[in-house]
């Protein structure tokens, strides 16, 4: 299950960026006073009254000309209304109307999509005059808010809450989710295209041809599996359109809505930052992972046979990771890559008995206790699955803060070896004994 997605839109240097970060909690997006700041765009997750979502900042509409102002206004607010469950619409309460924002507006009208008139800057009394004129622009009641001072963002986040869909589920094919992720011009249509046997996705030797994702669906032994192919995720730092900017968006929540990942890398280039914050990504939603070292047709013989060792070293903090040598030219791999996933999945969704686990973990603590916290001994006193897909597990202590992060890997790796996950990554909280 994916969350809902609230794009906050308006011309430069109206707060956006400030009003993101106080919705989000922590100073995410570059502010400052100078207009047209936000160019890499931003999106984190936010929460209100337990209702949680995913917020958007995109950059300010800058007019380069009535033609350049136009055409950027029409395909910025487009772009982000398109992807939204909820619009944002951030104006100026001290500068007042602003022409620009009739147009925005219009585009908001004729959308349908549910809208939110934010006035900004609205911390000092006696600025009913200011706020009467954005009535003009025909949305819902204005909104007064100072993002800066805080002032009237409960209020705001009150109304947006309600507005927002409370089951949030992809419509379309049932079946088991897999997203096919990475950078762009790896070869994550030609993987899917192979696995298909036909060519229904675009595949072009220009970065970024696939800008939306994708589903397939395909019967692997009975079971029915749906492939998403989604479009490449760039570094921040390269994500200057808007159109990248919500493509990076829809892989991100595609890899919430799958149950398993395949991370396709370019086994030529090797490794990179970007594949990694990937694997990251997957690790941090809880999904499965395959991460498959495409393009082998392009090495040597002798740097295929030290692949997946090179990929263990890079990948150290995935270890649980299928790491699987593909070539979607040729195919070799890509079954393997697949049945990997599905494996996964099959072990993500294991239970296993308390008493078998707790025998598991009383050998690992008398082979290795925990170290002491604040001059006393952690002690460890039983562990219990609580969840699955992914895999967690209570761990109960006299001091659950003393159960270092070193402890836990410990820990993880003896419940790895006797019951297996592989693929899935798998949970240990700390909590008090009751």
């Amino acid at each position: 299950m994916s969350l809902p997605l609230v794009a906050i839109v308006g011309r430069p240097n109206v707060g956006k960026s400030t009003l993101f970060n106080r919705i989000v909690g922590k100073r995410e997006a570059v502010v400052d006073d100078l207009p047209g700041v936000t160019r890499d765009r931003k999106y984190a997750e936010a929460e209100w009254t337990g209702v949680r979502f995913m917020l958007a900042d995109t950059g300010g509409f800058i007019p380069t000309g009535v033609k350049g102002m136009e055409a950027r206004v029409r395909r910025q607010v487009e772009l982000a209304i398109g992807e939204s469950d909820v619009v944002l619409f951030v104006t100026d309460g001290q500068e007042g109307f602003n022409p620009i924002e009739r147009e925005i507006a219009s585009r908001l009208r004729k959308s349908g999509k549910a809208c939110l008139l934010v006035v900004n800057k609205m911390d000092k009394p006696g600025k009913r005059q200011q706020l009467d004129q954005f009535y003009e622009l025909g949305l819902s009641d204005p909104i007064p808010v100072s993002a800066s001072h805080g002032l009237g963002i409960g209020d705001l986040l009150d109304l947006l809450v309600t507005r927002l869909p409370r089951k949030y589920s992809r419509p379309g094919k049932a079946g088991l989710r897999i997203a096919v992720v990475g950078r762009p011009n790896v070869g994550k249509s030609s993987f899917v295209n192979h696995l298909v046997n036909e060519e229904r996705l675009i595949v072009d030797e220009k970065p970024g041809t696939t800008r939306d994702s994708i589903d397939t669906t395909i019967h692997v032994n009975g079971k029915k599996i749906v492939l998403v192919d989604t479009a490449g995720l760039r570094k921040r730092t390269k994500v200057r359109e808007s159109i990248e900017y919500f493509s990076t968006i829809r892989s991100t929540r595609s890899i919430q809505e799958s149950a398993a990942v395949i991370l396709i890398t370019d086994a030529s280039e090797g490794p990179t930052k970007q594949d990694k914050r990937i694997a990251v990504s997957s690790r941090e939603y809880g999904r499965c992972l395959v991460i498959a070292a495409n393009k082998t047709d392009l090495i040597s013989e002798v740097r295929r046979a030290g692949l997946v060792d090179l990929y263990g070293r890079e990948f150290v903090f995935v270890p649980y990771a299928h790491i699987v040598a593909t070539s979607a030219l040729t195919g070799a791999g890509l079954d393997k890559a697949l049945h990997s996933a599905v494996s996964s999945v099959a072990e993500a969704k294991k239970r296993i008995q308390r008493k078998k686990l707790e025998e598991v973990l009383k050998d690992a603590v008398e082979r290795y206790k925990p170290p002491s916290h604040g001059g006393k001994w952690v002690r460890i006193y039983g562990c219990e699955q609580k969840d699955v897909s992914p895999p967690s597990f209570a761990l109960y202590s006299n001091d659950p803060k003393g159960v270092g992060s070193d402890y836990i890997r410990y820990l993880e790796k003896n419940i790895r070896r006797e019951f297996g996950f592989a693929g899935t990554p798998i949970r240990i909280y700390p909590v008090r004994r009751r």
